[in-house]
Protein backbone atom coordinates (compact mmCIF):
# COMPACT_ATOMS: atom_id res chain seq x y z
CA UNK A 1 0.00 0.00 0.00
CA UNK A 2 1.37 3.43 -0.89
CA UNK A 3 2.00 6.19 1.61
CA UNK A 4 -1.05 8.08 0.34
CA UNK A 5 -3.26 5.01 0.71
CA UNK A 6 -2.10 4.63 4.29
CA UNK A 7 -2.89 8.28 4.95
CA UNK A 8 -6.36 7.92 3.46
CA UNK A 9 -7.12 4.97 5.74
CA UNK A 10 -5.74 6.74 8.78
CA UNK A 11 -7.92 9.81 8.17
CA UNK A 12 -11.06 7.74 7.83
CA UNK A 13 -11.52 8.28 4.10
CA UNK A 14 -14.18 6.30 2.29
CA UNK A 15 -12.92 4.41 -0.76
CA UNK A 16 -15.07 3.62 -3.76
CA UNK A 17 -17.73 1.11 -2.75
CA UNK A 18 -19.87 -1.18 -4.87
CA UNK A 19 -23.54 -1.98 -4.53
CA UNK A 20 -22.54 -5.44 -3.30
CA UNK A 21 -19.98 -4.04 -0.82
CA UNK A 22 -16.99 -4.52 -3.10
CA UNK A 23 -13.92 -2.43 -2.50
CA UNK A 24 -12.32 -1.42 -5.78
CA UNK A 25 -8.65 -1.11 -4.88
CA UNK A 26 -6.52 1.15 -7.05
CA UNK A 27 -3.12 -0.32 -6.18
CA UNK A 28 -1.88 -3.87 -5.83
CA UNK A 29 -0.71 -3.69 -2.22
CA UNK A 30 1.31 -5.96 -0.03
CA UNK A 31 -1.35 -7.15 2.41
CA UNK A 32 -4.05 -9.79 2.26
CA UNK A 33 -6.77 -7.13 2.45
CA UNK A 34 -5.47 -5.44 -0.67
CA UNK A 35 -5.21 -8.71 -2.58
CA UNK A 36 -8.77 -9.66 -1.67
CA UNK A 37 -10.11 -6.27 -2.69
CA UNK A 38 -8.35 -6.39 -6.02
CA UNK A 39 -9.63 -9.88 -6.73
CA UNK A 40 -13.16 -8.80 -5.87
CA UNK A 41 -12.94 -5.77 -8.12
CA UNK A 42 -11.59 -7.89 -10.96
CA UNK A 43 -14.34 -10.48 -10.60
CA UNK A 44 -17.08 -7.87 -10.40
CA UNK A 45 -15.98 -5.90 -13.42
CA UNK A 46 -15.19 -8.94 -15.55
CA UNK A 47 -18.81 -10.03 -15.31
CA UNK A 48 -20.09 -6.55 -16.08
CA UNK A 49 -20.76 -4.98 -19.44
CA UNK A 50 -17.81 -2.65 -19.03
CA UNK A 51 -14.67 -4.01 -20.65
CA UNK A 52 -12.29 -2.07 -18.44
CA UNK A 53 -12.37 -4.25 -15.36
CA UNK A 54 -10.68 -7.28 -16.91
CA UNK A 55 -7.27 -6.49 -15.42
CA UNK A 56 -6.42 -5.64 -11.84
CA UNK A 57 -6.14 -2.05 -10.68
CA UNK A 58 -2.50 -1.27 -10.12
CA UNK A 59 -1.32 -3.58 -12.94
CA UNK A 60 1.34 -2.06 -15.15
CA UNK A 61 -0.87 -2.53 -18.18
CA UNK A 62 0.97 -5.58 -19.46
CA UNK A 63 3.19 -3.44 -21.62
CA UNK A 64 6.94 -4.14 -21.73
CA UNK A 65 8.37 -3.18 -18.33
CA UNK A 66 10.93 -0.47 -17.79
CA UNK A 67 14.52 -1.61 -17.49
CA UNK A 68 14.53 -1.34 -13.71
CA UNK A 69 12.13 -1.19 -10.80
CA UNK A 70 11.01 2.43 -10.26
CA UNK A 71 12.46 2.65 -6.75
CA UNK A 72 10.49 5.84 -6.03
CA UNK A 73 11.63 6.34 -2.45
CA UNK A 74 15.29 5.73 -3.21
CA UNK A 75 15.68 8.81 -5.41
CA UNK A 76 14.28 11.45 -3.10
CA UNK A 77 16.18 14.72 -3.50
CA UNK A 78 16.14 15.60 0.20
CA UNK A 79 14.34 18.06 2.42
CA UNK A 80 16.06 21.22 1.15
CA UNK A 81 15.10 20.45 -2.46
CA UNK A 82 11.56 19.64 -1.32
CA UNK A 83 11.18 22.99 0.45
CA UNK A 84 12.49 24.92 -2.56
CA UNK A 85 10.02 23.10 -4.80
CA UNK A 86 7.02 23.26 -2.48
CA UNK A 87 7.00 26.99 -1.66
CA UNK A 88 6.51 28.30 -5.25
CA UNK A 89 3.89 25.70 -6.06
CA UNK A 90 1.87 26.06 -2.86
CA UNK A 91 2.25 29.80 -2.20
CA UNK A 92 3.18 31.14 -5.65
CA UNK A 93 6.43 32.79 -4.55
CA UNK A 94 10.12 32.05 -4.26
CA UNK A 95 11.63 31.40 -0.79
CA UNK A 96 12.49 34.61 1.05
CA UNK A 97 16.07 33.37 1.26
CA UNK A 98 18.22 30.48 2.38
CA UNK A 99 17.37 31.20 6.01
CA UNK A 100 13.69 30.43 5.38
CA UNK A 101 14.67 27.24 3.58
CA UNK A 102 16.95 26.12 6.40
CA UNK A 103 14.34 26.95 9.02
CA UNK A 104 11.72 24.80 7.29
CA UNK A 105 14.22 21.97 6.78
CA UNK A 106 15.04 22.07 10.49
CA UNK A 107 11.34 21.91 11.33
CA UNK A 108 10.87 18.90 9.04
CA UNK A 109 13.78 17.10 10.66
CA UNK A 110 12.52 17.77 14.20
CA UNK A 111 8.98 16.64 13.38
CA UNK A 112 10.33 13.47 11.74
CA UNK A 113 12.53 12.81 14.76
CA UNK A 114 9.47 13.09 17.01
CA UNK A 115 7.64 10.45 14.96
CA UNK A 116 5.60 12.74 12.75
CA UNK A 117 5.66 13.42 9.03
CA UNK A 118 7.56 16.68 8.70
CA UNK A 119 6.85 17.36 5.06
CA UNK A 120 3.15 16.74 5.51
CA UNK A 121 2.99 19.13 8.47
CA UNK A 122 4.98 21.85 6.69
CA UNK A 123 2.95 21.45 3.49
CA UNK A 124 -0.26 21.85 5.46
CA UNK A 125 1.14 24.96 7.11
CA UNK A 126 2.15 26.49 3.76
CA UNK A 127 -1.33 25.72 2.40
CA UNK A 128 -2.94 28.39 4.54
CA UNK A 129 -2.91 32.16 4.86
CA UNK A 130 -3.24 35.02 2.41
CA UNK A 131 -0.41 34.05 0.05
CA UNK A 132 -1.91 30.58 -0.35
CA UNK A 133 -5.41 31.99 -0.84
CA UNK A 134 -4.27 34.44 -3.54
CA UNK A 135 -2.25 31.82 -5.38
CA UNK A 136 -5.12 29.30 -5.58
CA UNK A 137 -7.76 31.98 -6.10
CA UNK A 138 -5.93 32.79 -9.35
CA UNK A 139 -5.70 29.11 -10.24
CA UNK A 140 -9.41 28.35 -9.86
CA UNK A 141 -10.35 31.63 -11.51
CA UNK A 142 -8.56 30.33 -14.60
CA UNK A 143 -9.82 26.74 -14.35
CA UNK A 144 -13.37 28.08 -14.36
CA UNK A 145 -12.46 30.00 -17.54
CA UNK A 146 -13.62 33.36 -16.20
CA UNK A 147 -12.98 36.09 -18.74
CA UNK A 148 -10.85 39.02 -17.60
CA UNK A 149 -11.30 41.27 -20.64
CA UNK A 150 -13.87 42.37 -23.23
CA UNK A 151 -17.50 41.31 -23.63
CA UNK A 152 -17.79 38.54 -21.03
CA UNK A 153 -15.68 40.24 -18.34
CA UNK A 154 -17.84 41.19 -15.37
CA UNK A 155 -15.83 43.21 -12.87
CA UNK A 156 -18.84 43.97 -10.64
CA UNK A 157 -19.35 40.25 -10.00
CA UNK A 158 -15.86 38.79 -10.25
CA UNK A 159 -13.69 41.71 -9.16
CA UNK A 160 -15.57 43.33 -6.26
CA UNK A 161 -14.79 42.02 -2.77
CA UNK A 162 -17.11 42.53 0.22
CA UNK A 163 -16.94 41.59 3.89
CA UNK A 164 -18.48 38.20 3.06
CA UNK A 165 -15.10 37.04 1.69
CA UNK A 166 -13.40 37.32 5.07
CA UNK A 167 -14.52 33.97 6.48
CA UNK A 168 -16.02 30.61 5.53
CA UNK A 169 -19.67 31.30 6.42
CA UNK A 170 -20.75 32.23 2.90
CA UNK A 171 -19.29 29.11 1.31
CA UNK A 172 -20.77 26.91 4.04
CA UNK A 173 -24.20 28.44 3.41
CA UNK A 174 -23.99 27.71 -0.31
CA UNK A 175 -22.75 24.17 0.39
CA UNK A 176 -25.77 23.48 2.59
CA UNK A 177 -28.53 25.10 0.52
CA UNK A 178 -30.00 24.91 -2.97
CA UNK A 179 -29.57 27.98 -5.15
CA UNK A 180 -33.29 28.56 -5.53
CA UNK A 181 -35.17 30.01 -2.59
CA UNK A 182 -32.17 30.53 -0.29
CA UNK A 183 -30.86 33.92 0.87
CA UNK A 184 -27.57 34.39 2.68
CA UNK A 185 -28.89 37.67 4.06
CA UNK A 186 -26.22 40.06 2.84
CA UNK A 187 -24.97 41.13 -0.55
CA UNK A 188 -22.02 39.17 -1.96
CA UNK A 189 -20.23 38.57 -5.25
CA UNK A 190 -18.60 35.60 -6.90
CA UNK A 191 -15.22 36.96 -5.80
CA UNK A 192 -16.47 36.51 -2.24
CA UNK A 193 -17.68 32.98 -2.91
CA UNK A 194 -14.35 31.81 -4.31
CA UNK A 195 -12.35 33.34 -1.47
CA UNK A 196 -14.79 32.01 1.13
CA UNK A 197 -14.60 28.54 -0.44
CA UNK A 198 -10.82 28.53 0.01
CA UNK A 199 -11.27 29.60 3.64
CA UNK A 200 -13.82 26.82 4.17
CA UNK A 201 -11.41 24.49 2.39
CA UNK A 202 -14.21 23.11 0.24
CA UNK A 203 -13.92 24.39 -3.31
CA UNK A 204 -17.27 23.07 -4.55
CA UNK A 205 -19.44 26.09 -3.52
CA UNK A 206 -17.43 28.19 -5.97
CA UNK A 207 -18.17 25.77 -8.81
CA UNK A 208 -21.88 25.73 -8.03
CA UNK A 209 -22.05 29.53 -7.81
CA UNK A 210 -20.18 30.11 -11.05
CA UNK A 211 -22.78 28.14 -13.02
CA UNK A 212 -25.07 31.11 -12.43
CA UNK A 213 -22.58 33.98 -12.29
CA UNK A 214 -21.21 33.36 -15.77
CA UNK A 215 -24.76 33.71 -17.16
CA UNK A 216 -24.76 37.45 -16.43
CA UNK A 217 -22.45 38.18 -19.38
CA UNK A 218 -23.36 36.06 -22.40
CA UNK A 219 -21.87 36.10 -25.86
CA UNK A 220 -23.35 38.75 -28.13
CA UNK A 221 -23.58 38.94 -31.89
CA UNK A 222 -24.76 41.01 -34.81
CA UNK A 223 -26.72 40.12 -37.94
CA UNK A 224 -28.16 37.00 -36.31
CA UNK A 225 -31.60 36.16 -35.00
CA UNK A 226 -32.31 35.74 -31.29
CA UNK A 227 -32.73 32.01 -31.82
CA UNK A 228 -29.38 31.75 -33.60
CA UNK A 229 -27.49 33.60 -30.87
CA UNK A 230 -29.25 31.46 -28.26
CA UNK A 231 -27.82 28.33 -29.89
CA UNK A 232 -24.32 29.81 -29.69
CA UNK A 233 -24.76 30.91 -26.07
CA UNK A 234 -25.90 27.47 -24.94
CA UNK A 235 -23.03 25.83 -26.77
CA UNK A 236 -20.56 28.22 -25.16
CA UNK A 237 -21.86 27.57 -21.64
CA UNK A 238 -22.19 23.85 -22.29
CA UNK A 239 -18.66 23.44 -23.62
CA UNK A 240 -17.21 25.26 -20.61
CA UNK A 241 -19.26 22.99 -18.36
CA UNK A 242 -17.94 19.92 -20.16
CA UNK A 243 -14.29 20.91 -19.81
CA UNK A 244 -14.26 22.77 -16.46
CA UNK A 245 -16.71 20.57 -14.56
CA UNK A 246 -16.96 17.11 -16.12
CA UNK A 247 -13.63 16.73 -17.87
CA UNK A 248 -15.63 15.33 -20.76
CA UNK A 249 -16.28 16.77 -24.19
CA UNK A 250 -19.50 15.54 -25.78
CA UNK A 251 -17.86 15.43 -29.21
CA UNK A 252 -15.26 12.93 -27.93
CA UNK A 253 -17.67 10.45 -26.31
CA UNK A 254 -18.34 8.59 -29.54
CA UNK A 255 -14.78 7.24 -29.47
CA UNK A 256 -13.77 7.47 -25.79
CA UNK A 257 -15.97 6.89 -22.74
CA UNK A 258 -15.92 4.81 -19.57
CA UNK A 259 -17.42 1.79 -21.29
CA UNK A 260 -15.51 1.59 -24.54
CA UNK A 261 -12.77 3.27 -26.53
CA UNK A 262 -11.04 2.89 -29.87
CA UNK A 263 -7.76 2.74 -27.93
CA UNK A 264 -8.92 -0.04 -25.61
CA UNK A 265 -7.79 -3.63 -26.06
CA UNK A 266 -8.66 -6.69 -23.94
CA UNK A 267 -4.98 -7.54 -24.22
CA UNK A 268 -3.36 -5.50 -21.42
CA UNK A 269 -0.16 -5.26 -23.46
CA UNK A 270 -2.05 -3.30 -26.13
CA UNK A 271 -4.50 -1.41 -23.92
CA UNK A 272 -4.11 2.37 -23.88
CA UNK A 273 -7.37 3.31 -22.18
CA UNK A 274 -7.55 2.87 -18.38
CA UNK A 275 -10.86 4.25 -17.13
CA UNK A 276 -11.89 4.36 -13.48
CA UNK A 277 -14.66 1.78 -13.07
CA UNK A 278 -18.18 3.19 -13.32
CA UNK A 279 -20.64 4.07 -16.08
CA UNK A 280 -20.42 7.81 -15.55
CA UNK A 281 -21.37 8.99 -19.05
CA UNK A 282 -24.40 6.73 -19.14
CA UNK A 283 -25.54 8.15 -15.79
CA UNK A 284 -25.12 11.78 -16.88
CA UNK A 285 -25.99 11.69 -20.59
CA UNK A 286 -28.29 8.68 -20.70
CA UNK A 287 -25.99 6.87 -23.13
CA UNK A 288 -22.30 6.08 -22.95
CA UNK A 289 -21.70 7.90 -26.24
CA UNK A 290 -23.73 10.92 -25.22
CA UNK A 291 -26.78 12.39 -26.89
CA UNK A 292 -27.50 15.38 -29.15
CA UNK A 293 -25.81 18.52 -27.83
CA UNK A 294 -29.07 20.44 -28.10
CA UNK A 295 -30.50 18.24 -25.34
CA UNK A 296 -27.37 18.41 -23.18
CA UNK A 297 -27.08 22.17 -23.50
CA UNK A 298 -30.78 22.91 -22.90
CA UNK A 299 -30.12 23.36 -19.16
CA UNK A 300 -27.87 26.30 -20.00
CA UNK A 301 -30.55 28.30 -21.74
CA UNK A 302 -30.30 32.06 -21.45
CA UNK A 303 -33.49 33.14 -23.18
CA UNK A 304 -36.42 33.52 -20.81
CA UNK A 305 -34.26 32.65 -17.79
CA UNK A 306 -31.85 35.57 -17.35
CA UNK A 307 -33.73 38.85 -16.93
CA UNK A 308 -32.59 42.30 -15.82
CA UNK A 309 -35.66 42.49 -13.57
CA UNK A 310 -35.59 38.84 -12.55
CA UNK A 311 -36.67 38.31 -8.93
CA UNK A 312 -34.40 35.31 -8.24
CA UNK A 313 -30.78 35.73 -7.16
CA UNK A 314 -29.09 32.40 -6.26
CA UNK A 315 -28.44 32.35 -2.50
CA UNK A 316 -29.06 36.11 -2.57
CA UNK A 317 -25.95 36.78 -4.69
CA UNK A 318 -25.42 40.27 -6.08
CA UNK A 319 -27.58 41.21 -9.04
CA UNK A 320 -24.33 41.92 -10.91
CA UNK A 321 -23.88 38.14 -11.00
CA UNK A 322 -27.22 37.65 -12.71
CA UNK A 323 -30.92 37.94 -12.05
CA UNK A 324 -33.17 35.07 -13.00
CA UNK A 325 -36.77 34.01 -13.18
CA UNK A 326 -38.20 30.83 -11.73
CA UNK A 327 -41.05 30.80 -14.23
CA UNK A 328 -40.72 28.35 -17.08
CA UNK A 329 -41.25 30.29 -20.24
CA UNK A 330 -39.54 32.20 -22.99
CA UNK A 331 -37.55 29.25 -24.32
CA UNK A 332 -36.80 30.18 -27.93
CA UNK A 333 -35.63 26.72 -28.96
CA UNK A 334 -37.87 24.31 -27.07
CA UNK A 335 -35.31 21.52 -26.98
CA UNK A 336 -35.96 18.71 -24.50
CA UNK A 337 -33.31 18.76 -21.77
CA UNK A 338 -31.27 15.86 -20.43
CA UNK A 339 -28.42 16.11 -17.91
CA UNK A 340 -28.26 13.60 -15.09
CA UNK A 341 -31.70 12.42 -16.22
CA UNK A 342 -34.58 14.00 -18.13
CA UNK A 343 -35.18 17.65 -17.22
CA UNK A 344 -38.55 19.43 -17.04
CA UNK A 345 -39.89 21.22 -20.09
CA UNK A 346 -38.11 24.53 -20.63
CA UNK A 347 -35.27 23.62 -18.25
CA UNK A 348 -32.85 25.97 -16.55
CA UNK A 349 -29.94 25.90 -14.12
CA UNK A 350 -32.17 25.67 -11.06
CA UNK A 351 -32.80 22.10 -12.26
CA UNK A 352 -29.10 21.24 -12.24
CA UNK A 353 -27.90 22.76 -8.97
CA UNK A 354 -29.83 20.40 -6.62
CA UNK A 355 -28.27 17.43 -8.42
CA UNK A 356 -24.81 18.78 -7.65
CA UNK A 357 -25.63 19.59 -4.04
CA UNK A 358 -27.06 16.12 -3.40
CA UNK A 359 -24.31 14.32 -5.32
CA UNK A 360 -21.45 16.13 -3.63
CA UNK A 361 -22.91 15.50 -0.17
CA UNK A 362 -23.60 11.81 -0.83
CA UNK A 363 -20.19 11.24 -2.38
CA UNK A 364 -18.36 12.79 0.58
CA UNK A 365 -20.45 10.81 3.05
CA UNK A 366 -20.56 7.39 1.39
CA UNK A 367 -17.90 7.30 -1.28
CA UNK A 368 -18.81 6.33 -4.84
CA UNK A 369 -21.41 3.58 -4.78
CA UNK A 370 -21.39 1.28 -7.80
CA UNK A 371 -24.56 -0.66 -8.40
CA UNK A 372 -25.08 -3.80 -10.46
CA UNK A 373 -23.30 -3.68 -13.82
CA UNK A 374 -21.18 -0.72 -12.57
CA UNK A 375 -24.18 1.64 -12.61
CA UNK A 376 -23.73 5.03 -10.95
CA UNK A 377 -26.41 7.34 -9.59
CA UNK A 378 -26.62 10.46 -11.80
CA UNK A 379 -25.98 12.95 -9.01
CA UNK A 380 -22.95 10.98 -7.82
CA UNK A 381 -21.66 10.72 -11.38
CA UNK A 382 -21.82 14.50 -11.76
CA UNK A 383 -20.02 14.98 -8.44
CA UNK A 384 -17.39 12.29 -9.06
CA UNK A 385 -16.37 13.61 -12.47
CA UNK A 386 -16.13 17.12 -11.01
CA UNK A 387 -13.86 15.80 -8.25
CA UNK A 388 -11.57 13.83 -10.56
CA UNK A 389 -11.37 16.75 -12.98
CA UNK A 390 -10.28 19.13 -10.21
CA UNK A 391 -7.73 16.58 -8.99
CA UNK A 392 -6.31 16.21 -12.48
CA UNK A 393 -6.07 19.98 -12.94
CA UNK A 394 -4.33 20.53 -9.59
CA UNK A 395 -1.92 17.64 -10.27
CA UNK A 396 -1.06 19.18 -13.64
CA UNK A 397 -0.49 22.60 -12.05
CA UNK A 398 1.92 21.14 -9.50
CA UNK A 399 3.60 18.40 -11.54
CA UNK A 400 3.49 19.95 -15.00
CA UNK A 401 1.61 17.16 -16.81
CA UNK A 402 -1.92 15.75 -16.48
CA UNK A 403 -2.85 12.20 -15.55
CA UNK A 404 -5.01 11.89 -18.67
CA UNK A 405 -4.65 12.24 -22.42
CA UNK A 406 -6.71 14.57 -24.59
CA UNK A 407 -9.29 11.74 -24.55
CA UNK A 408 -9.89 12.61 -20.85
CA UNK A 409 -8.72 9.15 -19.72
CA UNK A 410 -5.42 7.79 -18.36
CA UNK A 411 -3.24 5.92 -20.83
CA UNK A 412 -1.75 3.44 -18.36
CA UNK A 413 -2.50 1.84 -15.02
CA UNK A 414 -0.09 4.01 -13.02
CA UNK A 415 -1.79 7.19 -14.18
CA UNK A 416 -5.17 5.72 -13.25
CA UNK A 417 -3.85 4.57 -9.89
CA UNK A 418 -2.65 8.07 -8.96
CA UNK A 419 -5.81 9.77 -10.28
CA UNK A 420 -8.10 7.42 -8.38
CA UNK A 421 -6.07 7.49 -5.17
CA UNK A 422 -5.92 11.30 -5.07
CA UNK A 423 -9.60 11.55 -6.01
CA UNK A 424 -10.52 9.31 -3.09
CA UNK A 425 -8.45 11.50 -0.78
CA UNK A 426 -10.01 14.71 -2.14
CA UNK A 427 -13.53 13.34 -1.73
CA UNK A 428 -12.90 11.84 1.72
CA UNK A 429 -11.52 15.20 2.88
CA UNK A 430 -14.70 16.87 1.62
CA UNK A 431 -13.13 18.54 -1.40
CA UNK A 432 -10.22 20.07 0.51
CA UNK A 433 -7.73 21.75 -1.80
CA UNK A 434 -5.29 21.91 1.12
CA UNK A 435 -5.32 18.15 1.70
CA UNK A 436 -5.14 17.48 -2.02
CA UNK A 437 -2.02 19.63 -2.28
CA UNK A 438 -0.49 17.89 0.73
CA UNK A 439 -1.14 14.57 -0.98
CA UNK A 440 0.52 15.73 -4.20
CA UNK A 441 3.62 17.40 -2.74
CA UNK A 442 4.27 14.36 -0.51
CA UNK A 443 3.87 11.96 -3.44
CA UNK A 444 7.17 10.19 -4.25
CA UNK A 445 7.21 11.63 -7.78
CA UNK A 446 7.18 15.24 -6.53
CA UNK A 447 10.72 15.34 -5.17
CA UNK A 448 12.69 12.98 -7.39
CA UNK A 449 16.45 13.40 -7.68
CA UNK A 450 18.66 12.63 -10.66
CA UNK A 451 18.95 8.83 -10.96
CA UNK A 452 22.74 8.81 -10.66
CA UNK A 453 22.41 10.39 -7.21
CA UNK A 454 20.72 7.29 -5.84
CA UNK A 455 22.35 4.52 -7.81
CA UNK A 456 19.42 3.75 -10.12
CA UNK A 457 20.28 1.22 -12.79
CA UNK A 458 18.70 3.37 -15.51
CA UNK A 459 17.82 7.00 -16.08
CA UNK A 460 14.25 5.89 -16.85
CA UNK A 461 13.34 4.39 -13.49
CA UNK A 462 9.87 5.92 -13.06
CA UNK A 463 6.53 4.65 -14.30
CA UNK A 464 5.38 6.59 -17.39
CA UNK A 465 3.22 9.18 -15.64
CA UNK A 466 4.57 12.39 -17.19
CA UNK A 467 5.30 11.01 -20.67
CA UNK A 468 2.91 8.06 -20.99
CA UNK A 469 3.79 7.26 -24.61
CA UNK A 470 7.26 6.10 -23.59
CA UNK A 471 5.80 2.72 -22.60
CA UNK A 472 5.73 1.64 -26.25
CA UNK A 473 9.20 2.90 -27.18
CA UNK A 474 11.22 0.59 -29.39
CA UNK A 475 14.19 0.71 -27.02
CA UNK A 476 13.23 -1.23 -23.86
CA UNK A 477 15.63 0.89 -21.80
CA UNK A 478 13.55 4.06 -22.25
CA UNK A 479 10.06 2.67 -21.61
CA UNK A 480 9.85 4.34 -18.23
CA UNK A 481 10.10 8.03 -17.38
CA UNK A 482 13.07 9.95 -16.05
CA UNK A 483 13.09 12.92 -13.72
CA UNK A 484 13.82 14.99 -16.84
CA UNK A 485 10.37 14.15 -18.20
CA UNK A 486 8.94 16.25 -15.36
CA UNK A 487 10.78 19.44 -16.32
CA UNK A 488 8.16 22.17 -16.50
CA UNK A 489 7.74 25.91 -16.63
CA UNK A 490 5.92 27.45 -13.69
CA UNK A 491 2.46 28.66 -14.64
CA UNK A 492 2.17 32.32 -15.62
CA UNK A 493 0.89 33.75 -12.34
CA UNK A 494 3.57 31.95 -10.33
CA UNK A 495 6.29 33.30 -12.62
CA UNK A 496 5.04 36.88 -12.64
CA UNK A 497 4.17 37.04 -8.93
CA UNK A 498 7.50 35.46 -7.96
CA UNK A 499 9.36 38.15 -9.88
CA UNK A 500 7.24 40.93 -8.36
CA UNK A 501 7.67 39.66 -4.80
CA UNK A 502 11.41 39.13 -5.24
CA UNK A 503 11.81 42.74 -6.42
CA UNK A 504 9.17 44.13 -3.99
CA UNK A 505 7.09 45.48 -6.87
CA UNK A 506 3.29 45.75 -6.92
CA UNK A 507 1.66 42.60 -8.23
CA UNK A 508 -0.16 42.67 -11.58
CA UNK A 509 -3.79 43.73 -11.44
CA UNK A 510 -6.00 40.66 -11.89
CA UNK A 511 -9.23 42.28 -13.07
CA UNK A 512 -10.30 45.80 -13.93
CA UNK A 513 -13.53 47.72 -14.46
CA UNK A 514 -11.83 49.25 -17.50
CA UNK A 515 -8.92 48.21 -19.70
CA UNK A 516 -6.72 45.73 -17.85
CA UNK A 517 -3.24 47.19 -17.21
CA UNK A 518 -0.50 45.16 -18.87
CA UNK A 519 -3.04 42.86 -20.56
CA UNK A 520 -0.64 42.31 -23.44
CA UNK A 521 2.16 41.26 -21.09
CA UNK A 522 -0.16 38.88 -19.21
CA UNK A 523 -1.34 37.35 -22.49
CA UNK A 524 2.22 36.83 -23.70
CA UNK A 525 3.16 35.05 -20.46
CA UNK A 526 0.23 32.64 -20.74
CA UNK A 527 -2.49 34.07 -18.47
CA UNK A 528 -6.07 33.12 -19.39
CA UNK A 529 -7.75 36.36 -20.49
CA UNK A 530 -10.81 35.22 -22.42
CA UNK A 531 -12.19 32.21 -24.30
CA UNK A 532 -10.22 33.11 -27.41
CA UNK A 533 -7.00 33.64 -25.39
CA UNK A 534 -6.94 30.57 -23.14
CA UNK A 535 -3.36 30.88 -21.93
CA UNK A 536 -0.51 28.39 -22.03
CA UNK A 537 2.19 26.86 -19.85
CA UNK A 538 5.06 26.51 -22.31
CA UNK A 539 8.08 28.53 -23.36
CA UNK A 540 8.34 30.33 -26.69
CA UNK A 541 10.55 33.06 -28.06
CA UNK A 542 7.79 35.65 -27.99
CA UNK A 543 7.08 35.18 -24.28
CA UNK A 544 10.81 35.40 -23.48
CA UNK A 545 11.16 38.65 -25.42
CA UNK A 546 8.09 40.06 -23.68
CA UNK A 547 9.50 39.12 -20.27
CA UNK A 548 12.83 40.73 -21.11
CA UNK A 549 11.24 43.94 -22.38
CA UNK A 550 9.03 44.37 -19.32
CA UNK A 551 11.11 43.07 -16.42
CA UNK A 552 14.74 42.45 -17.30
CA UNK A 553 15.87 46.05 -16.68
CA UNK A 554 15.01 45.62 -13.00
CA UNK A 555 12.75 48.66 -12.99
CA UNK A 556 9.27 48.70 -11.53
CA UNK A 557 6.97 47.65 -14.41
CA UNK A 558 3.91 49.29 -12.79
CA UNK A 559 1.48 46.45 -13.49
CA UNK A 560 -1.26 48.16 -11.51
CA UNK A 561 -1.97 45.66 -8.75
CA UNK A 562 -1.65 45.25 -5.01
CA UNK A 563 1.46 46.26 -3.14
CA UNK A 564 3.91 43.64 -1.94
CA UNK A 565 7.27 43.64 -0.22
CA UNK A 566 9.60 41.65 2.02
CA UNK A 567 7.47 39.52 4.36
CA UNK A 568 4.47 41.75 3.70
CA UNK A 569 6.22 45.12 4.06
CA UNK A 570 5.58 48.03 1.67
CA UNK A 571 6.28 47.56 -2.02
CA UNK A 572 8.96 49.49 -3.84
CA UNK A 573 6.94 52.00 -5.83
CA UNK A 574 9.81 53.88 -7.41
CA UNK A 575 11.97 52.67 -10.26
CA UNK A 576 15.30 51.07 -9.58
CA UNK A 577 17.09 47.80 -9.34
CA UNK A 578 17.39 45.51 -6.34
Amino acid sequence: MTRLSTRLKARGGRPIAGGVALLLACSGGGGDDDATATEAATAATTDAASSFGETEFGDDGGEPPAAADPGEQECDAGDEAWVKRAIPLIQGRRPEGIREVRLLVAMIEQIDAAGGDGREVIARGLADGELYHQRWFDFFFEQLRINRVEIKANYSCYGVRTAAAADSELAAYIRDNDAQGADFGENFTFHDVLESSLRLDDITPAYRADLFARMARPLTGANVTEAEIEVVRRANYGEIFGSAYLGRRPACLECHNSEESVTYSPDPALNHHWAIAGKFERAIFGEAKGRPEAELFAAFRWSGFVRDDGPARPWGMSGACGRFTTDRGGDLLGDPGYLGGPLPAEPYLFDLDPKYRAGLAALAEEGLVLGPDLAVAPDQALAFLLATNIVNQVWEEVMGYPLTLATSFPRNAKQREILQELSELFIAERYSVRELLVGIVTHPYFNQDAPDACGAATAYHLDPVFEPFSRTATDPNVRGNSVGDRVQRYSAWVLIDSAARAMWWPLPQRLSDGPLPAAGFLREQGVFLKDATPGFNGVDFGSLLSWEARLAAGENPFLGGACTGPLGASARRSSGSS
